[in-house]
This record gives structure tokens, C-alpha cells and sequence, in this order.
């Protein structure tokens, strides 16, 4: 278990990003928002065939409206014993990815909204590169997905990078749910080049997108350049960010790491913080299995296996830091 603590409170606001471990509990929603993402340009990254999967825990048939932004409107039945699952396409431009050369434009024509007459899930999974080596999945978490403030995660790529590595990259992604939402990035460390120049601040309206991306082979501040960054908003918005491609290690290696991430609005319960987590390890290699601590405030201690008079203290944490355990 980890403790974090902030010192100056007994409540702290952190967000912790575990890019492959969902809390189920969050998922589940009538009302769901799926950001488009984007990806390397290159082969080893090219998204292939992507899906959208509905699911419901009802035995009885749940009536669900998938709305493509800017495209199709379907109303389908999904229950228990029958998913739904649809093919969204295959490539760098479908309504789920974008390809990263158009990044810093706000597009009316990527993202997803679902809304059902009972409690579903919603996800998207899809494989990458030309021997279809990466694959990724990005659970909605629904209406807890919503809020203002949210802090971002990525792989940190600790890797030696030179300018022919073209098959990474970093990205932080908005959908807005109101009209004239405006939409700011900040906290973002010195050095770092963002594809496109794209702007830091953008008013969105209702179902419009943003994408901001860095590919960490062009400076060393770009592979680990947006995690920490404060994503702040005027009315509710929902965040996907991760890597695709990306890693952990120091190594060759590399994959998809992408989720949706939850807000400080969803972390307060009853005007209090979470200041517990527990991380499960997947079968990867010490490397690569290493859950990502964000702080939101300054003076936050993280400590393991215990609190502040029991645990380890491994850091203490300014806002926007982060350890990689």
C-alpha cells in the first residue's frame, strides 16, 4: 500500500495514473465521452483496426445511443449475454484517432458520446503497428470522467532517443460536454516542443476535441514533458492521455499506454481526498510494472507499505512532480 500525505493538511489531492488497472466501479455509466487520441506517425505505431465494446451487468435489454461526433447516430440494444462491438476503422484518421500532423486544431468529427437507459460500460481496444505488435484499450469512466481539473500522466520513456526515433509519442486529449468551455494547459516544464505549435489555451463547444502531443525523440524534455501538466476548464470536460508509443524502461522495448483519467472533483469524497492506494503488478518486467504518482500540491510526501509513522518515505513532491515507483 501506498500513503501519500500532504504536509501542510491531513488531506492531499493526488492523482495517480495506472495506465492498465481500472476501478470498475467508475466505469459503470448511462453517460459516456470518448476523447479521440493520437499516435506516431510512423509504422511500428500506425494504429490498425479499432473497436468500440458496450457491456452491461442487466440480464435485461438496455437501449444505448452511440453518438460519432459529427458522423453516424445509432440506437442499439446491448445486455449480459450480448456486447456490442463496432468496428470504428483502421488508420490514423477514424473517429477515434487523429492522425498527430492535424494535432492543435479542435476537431468537430473524433470522439464518441454514449448514453443508455441503464448502466453500461464502454471501452475502446486496438492494435498498432504494421506486424500488429502494440495493442492498446481505454476504458471510459463515465460520468466520473467529468470535471475541471485533472493532472496528466504518460509513459516517461527513459530510453536514449535521437532523431530517428519517430515511433513514440505523448498526448493529452479533451472532449468538451458544454458550449464555450474554455480549456487551459499549463505546468508544463521548459524545453519541451509540442507538434504543431498547438496552443495552450482553446474555448471548445459541446462535443468538440483538442489534442496536444510531444514526441520524445525530438528534445529529452519530451519524454516524460506532459506528465504532471495541469489540464484546467471552465465547465466540465473529459481527458484521455498516454503514450502510443511509449515505455517505462530504458530498453528498446515499447507499447501502447493509454487511459481515461479521472478529475480532483472525482478523487473528494465528501470534501475529503483520497491519501490510500493500492497498485496490483501485471506479469511485465520490473522495468516496465511501475505504478506513476502525480502530486497536485506542494510539500506531498509518498510513502510505501505504511503511513508517516509505520511506511518508507520515497519522496516528497512539489505540484506537478512525480515518482516513478
Amino acid at each position: 500500500m501506498i500513503i501519500i500525505k500532504q504536509l501542510r493538511s491531513k488531506y492531499i489531492y493526488i492523482l495517480v495514473v495506472v495506465l492498465s488497472i481500472q476501478l470498475s466501479y467508475a466505469q459503470l455509466s448511462r453517460t459516456h465521452y470518448i476523447p479521440p487520441i493520437s499516435a506516431a506517425n510512423n509504422s511500428n505505431a500506425m494504429p490498425q483496426n479499432q473497436y468500440l465494446h458496450i457491456s452491461t451487468p442487466s440480464q435485461t435489454p438496455v437501449s444505448v445511443t452511440v453518438t460519432e461526433i459529427g458522423g453516424t447516430v445509432s440506437v442499439l440494444s446491448v445486455s449480459n449475454a450480448t456486447p456490442i462491438e463496432i468496428l470504428i476503422g483502421s488508420g490514423s484518421n477514424t473517429s477515434f484517432i487523429a492522425d498527430v500532423s492535424t494535432t492543435g486544431a479542435k476537431y468537430s468529427n473524433k470522439g464518441y458520446s454514449i448514453q443508455a437507459d441503464k448502466p453500461v460500460y464502454a471501452s475502446v481496444r486496438l492494435i498498432a503497428g504494421t506486424n500488429q505488435s502494440q495493442a492498446g484499450s481505454l476504458v471510459s469512466k463515465g460520468l466520473s470522467g467529468l470535471g475541471t481539473t485533472f493532472r496528466v500522466g504518460t509513459f516517461t520513456n527513459q530510453k536514449t532517443f535521437t532523431s530517428a526515433t519517430t515511433d513514440y509519442l505523448n498526448f493529452v486529449s479533451v472532449i468538451a460536454t458544454e458550449n464555450n468551455t474554455q480549456v487551459n494547459f499549463s505546468d508544463l516544464p521548459s524545453g519541451i516542443v509540442i507538434e504543431n505549435n498547438t496552443p495552450l489555451s482553446v474555448v471548445l463547444n459541446y462535443g468538440e476535441s483538442y489534442i496536444i502531443a510531444l514526441n520524445p525523440g525530438v528534445v529529452p524534455a519530451n519524454r516524460d514533458g506532459l506528465v504532471g501538466a495541469l489540464v484546467s476548464a471552465s465547465k466540465p470536460i473529459v481527458v484521455n492521455c498516454g503514450s502510443s508509443n511509449g515505455s517505462n524502461s530504458t530498453g528498446n522495448g515499447r507499447d501502447y499506454g493509454i487511459d481515461q483519467i479521472v478529475p480532483y472533483e472525482t478523487i473528494l469524497i465528501d470534501g475529503q481526498t483520497h491519501s490510500e492506494y493500492i497498485f496490483v503488478r501485471a506479469n511485465g518486467f520490473d522495468d516496465i510494472e511501475r505504478p506513476l504518482i502525480v502530486a497536485h500540491l506542494d510539500n506531498t510526501a509518498v510513502y510505501v507499505n505504511g503511513d508517516d509513522t509505520t511506511g518508507t518515505l520515497l519522496a516528497t513532491l512539489s505540484a506537478g512532480d512525480y515518482i516513478s515507483i
